[in-house]
């Protein structure tokens, strides 16, 4: 607050007391105001009930204000009317410029004019009552006050008419039947004053920001959408008032105080005419791609005057004032803003009401204080994704669904850090609506806000937001005045905040298998009837917090809810779903026995929008057939002992589900084996199971057998059946000698599929006739399955085998062996033989070393008889007569035997 007074604050001043004489009743006093109407109740017979109230602002130096309006309903201009009176409620309200030190000099009558002590002081008073209106496609609601004062851009001062509209019967596009609604008209809010007291050559901004009450009262609680424009002041129904001409004279060239090399020229233009588009005489300037600093002798002469439609305001800087009677209204300026609303209703956008905001801008001369600067602000957290935008005229903040955010704004006065700041420097006064928690930030839906150190040097305003998903696409206007408290006027900013809600994923539930052991990482893991999983849920914005206002960080936490989507399914059951009997934690272990879909539903647990701003995931768990098993023996038929490798494979064909198995083997007697592959030995046939299973958690189990055919014992048996002689008829053994055997081998136990494959028959001379062992080979004489003979065998002891096998996996199994012994006794050289012929002691027998030799036969009178030189044992003394003969022996290996024999006849 600057305490010296220029002088042409002096001057303000007394030029406003000695006025105050001459403004005397007949002034004229209707400022400024606005009319809206609030649905109450449907009869029978469809009328509806509408509250309707003005906001009427009276000039002090003027008339009183009336006692009550009388309002006016029309379907059209100039068509049967429907009336009531609206009458005065409440308390009127003072309003005043001025700081604490000049407002005994700024005393207002509520009643009417005090000339002696009236500045430039307003009062806000209030009328409402109830009409019934049937639905209609159009109702024009108005009042018209016949004052309206003087004012720079209009011709004649003319009527204050203030007018809103309601549409409540809607023609469908196409056509159809009407439909028929009923509707809140936007609140202004008072925060922004519609007589607003702004500074020469000093930027201002200026809001008709409304909000819409159908958000909360309305069908389903969503928002009208409203549309600003800026219009034509009325002077009656669809009649307007004429603007004047701009004027080209009275302007303030002045240093921009926001950029020391910028001019602020007079935007003057001869011959034109004040428009809704610059209702105010503003300053131009030189502007060279709108930075500061970048020279003034090129660029677009534009003049100080902006329309922001998204904010609902108006941002100008004025530079014309004059010294002149208050009544000559060469300082106040008309300005009028216009909201539509739009509803939509089955796709289709209709325009539902229309209300209108009359302003007086009032322009003083503020050289000894300055306005407010434009707040500045920060936004967080880190992840919130708050968009802050703050310019000269504008301040828009976007924020996420669903997602913490927190925005400080912080105001100052440019006065305080100045060359010469004030002692005590200015306290700053920060107003804003009194529903902004309620209604404009929906009661917490969107979040709440706090205001700090307000009346001090250094307020501040904190917004700690997270809406609630169902508001994306919402535009909020929070409209604030901020005051200094200089003197002798203060210094007002008024400042719209956007707030643009949209879409966003705070809080992502996320779902996933915890499948250890199963060897790969699909995103639908299978598992086998009778296993089990644990579902795991997550929340992929562990960070997302809420600062309270203590400044505290507070992690957000969020419930857990899993629900199985397919129980509806016919035959099913929740019992299929293999739910545990508590869902609502954060993982769980499910044991389907059907592929099963689980979906997890999220939701935050504190802070704004619970149960509002969850999410929800599914994940599958695919049940499928166990696997099958395999087994690959080395051999499937095999001799008794003989290894055999098994080896076992479990798998899966038609699903990606890659377990890690084990295997167990088992067979009849008690055998057990693990392991893949194992060797066996088995002596009899035997069938081994094995039996895979999956990894413990899952469920997967297979069984499979192979049967091993294991060849039976061949057993070697046999009956000797003849010995034969040399001599056959003898009666006695003389050899050499043959032998017959009858084969009868068999199978033990006699099994289908089999017989003996190999038979071999061997003899070999183990003794000799006196007992002593001999070495020999085994001589194989046969193969027979039936009988087997040998060859004539000489003396000795001879072991006659029989070997018998079986065959398996292409080869020969172990021989079954029986031995007998057989004799063939060796002849003693006889010294008599009887040769007639009863083959009993008929021939002359040499025993087995000397048959083959040499043998010569002699008479008693030395006459040689008979001579053999491969003797055979056959002279039976034929043609000789019985008598005694002598024999000389010699055999094959050269030894001499002599001897005699007597032959008897």
């Amino acid at each position: 607050m600057k305490k010296i007074l220029h002088l042409s604050t002096l001057l303000l001043l007394s030029w406003c007391l000695s006025l105050a004489g001459m403004q005397q009743a007949w002034a004229s006093h209707a400022q400024a105001g606005q009319l809206s109407y609030s649905y109450v109740s449907t009869a029978a017979n469809g009328d509806q009930t509408y509250l309707v109230k003005v906001e009427f602002y009276r000039d002090c130096s003027g008339i009183a204000a009336p006692t009550s309006f009388p309002l006016t309903a029309t379907m059209s201009c100039g068509s049967t009317a429907r009336t009531a009176t609206l009458n005065q409620v409440g308390q009127p309200i003072i309003g005043s410029p001025y700081c604490a030190s000049f407002q005994a000099q700024a005393a207002c009558s509520l009643t009417g004019s005090s000339p002696s002590t009236a500045l430039a002081n307003f009062v806000v008073y209030t009328y409402q009552n109830t009409i019934v209106l049937p639905p209609a496609a159009e109702w024009i609601l108005s009042v018209e006050e016949s004052a309206r004062p003087s004012v720079t851009n209009l011709s004649t001062g003319g009527n204050l008419r203030l007018e809103a509209r309601l549409h409540s019967l809607l023609t469908p596009v196409g056509g159809g039947t009407p439909i028929v609604i009923h509707n809140d008209s936007p609140i202004f809010s008072l925060t922004n004053l519609p007589v607003p007291f702004v500074y020469l050559n000093q930027e201002s901004t200026i809001s008709f920001a409304a909000a819409d009450p159908d958000r909360l009262n309305g069908p389903n609680n969503l928002a009208d959408r409203l549309v600003y424009t800026l219009d034509r002041p009325l002077n009656g129904c669809n009649t307007y008032e004429t603007y004047a001409t701009y004027p080209t004279s009275g302007c303030t060239p002045t240093i921009d105080p926001k950029c020391s090399t910028r001019l602020l020229s007079c935007g003057n233009a001869a011959g034109a005419n004040y428009s809704q588009n610059l209702p105010i005489a503003v300053a131009s300037d030189t502007i060279r791609n709108g930075v500061c600093g970048s020279g003034l002798t090129t660029g677009t002469i534009q003049p100080r005057f902006r329309f922001n439609a998204s904010q609902a305001s108006f941002t100008f800087t004025p530079n014309r004032y004059l010294n002149t009677p208050s009544s000559s209204g060469d300082n106040k300026y008309v300005v009028v803003g216009k909201v539509d609303e739009y509803r939509t209703i089955n796709g289709q956008e209709y325009l539902v009401g229309t209300s209108r905001r009359d302003f007086l801008v009032i322009v003083i001369n503020g050289a000894g204080n300055t306005v407010p600067s434009n707040p500045t602000g920060t936004a967080g957290p880190p992840r919130s994704g708050v968009v802050l935008n703050i310019t000269r005229d504008t301040t828009d903040l976007e924020i996420k669904t669903c997602n913490y955010s927190r925005v400080r704004f912080n105001f100052t006065d440019p006065d305080n850090t100045g060359p010469n700041p004030p002692t005590p420097r200015q306290n700053l006064t920060v107003f804003y609506p009194s529903n902004i928690s309620t209604d404009l930030l929906q009661g917490g839906d969107i979040g709440s806000f706090v205001l700090s150190n307000n009346g001090t040097p250094n307020p501040s305003a904190t917004f700690y937001f997270q809406p609630i998903s169902s508001l994306a696409g919402t535009t909020i206007l929070i409209p604030l005045r901020i005051e200094d408290d200089g003197c002798p006027a203060k210094g007002i900013q008024y400042r719209t905040i956007r707030v643009r809600i949209v879409n966003y994923k705070g809080a992502t539930a996320v779902a996933n298998i915890s499948a250890p052991g199963l060897g790969n990482s699909a995103p639908n893991p299978a598992i086998c009837a009778g296993g089990s999983l644990q579902i795991n849920g997550a929340v992929d914005r562990p960070d997302s917090v809420r600062v309270a206002t203590t400044g505290a960080v507070i992690l957000q936490t969020y419930s857990y809810q899993w629900v199985p989507l397919n129980t509806n399914v016919p035959g099913r059951t929740l019992a299929d779903a293999g739910l545990p009997t508590v869902t609502n934690t954060q993982n769980i272990t499910v044991r389907p026995t059907v592929t099963t879909r689980y979906r997890l539903f999220i939701s935050p647990i504190q802070g704004f929008g619970i149960g509002l701003c969850g999410d929800t995931t599914s994940v599958l768990v695919r049940v499928v057939p166990p696997p099958t098993v395999s087994i690959v023996a080395s051999n499937t038929t095999v001799c008794s002992g003989s290894p055999v490798t098994l080896t076992a494979t479990a798998r899966r064909a038609t699903d990606a589900l890659t377990d890690v198995y084990t295997y167990r083997w088992t067979a009849p007697g008690g055998f057990t084996a693990t392991g893949a592959s194992i060797t066996v030995n088995p002596t009899a046939a035997t069938t081994y199971t094995v039996v895979a299973t999956g990894a413990p958690a899952y469920g997967c189990s297979a069984t499979a057998t192979s049967a091993i055919a294991v060849a039976p014992a061949a057993v070697a048996n046999f009956t000797k059946t003849a010995e034969i002689s040399s001599r056959p008829g003898s009666l006695s053994l003389i050899p050499p000698v043959t032998f017959s055997f009858q084969y009868n081998g068999s199978l033990n136990p006699v099994t289908p599929g089999f017989q003996v494959d190999t038979v071999r028959w061997t003899y070999q001379l183990v003794r000799n006739v006196s007992g002593a062992a001999v070495t020999a080979p085994q001589v194989r004489f046969s193969n027979s399955r039936t009988t087997a003979t040998t060859p004539p065998l000489q003396p000795g002891f001879y072991a006659i085998r029989l070997f018998v096998s079986t065959r398996a996996a292409g080869t020969n199994c172990p021989e079954g062996v029986l031995l007998q012994e057989v004799f063939v006794p060796d002849v003693v050289t006889p010294n008599i033989i009887t040769p007639n012929g009863d083959n009993y002691n008929d021939f002359f027998v040499v025993n087995s070393t000397q048959r083959g030799g040499k043998l010569e036969i002699y008479n008693r009178w030395g006459t040689k008889v008979e001579e053999f030189s491969n003797y055979q044992n056959t002279w039976k003394a034929d043609g000789q007569g019985p008598g005694v003969y002598y024999y000389y022996i010699t055999d094959k290996g050269g030894a001499k035997t002599k001897g005699w024999i007597e032959v008897v006849k």
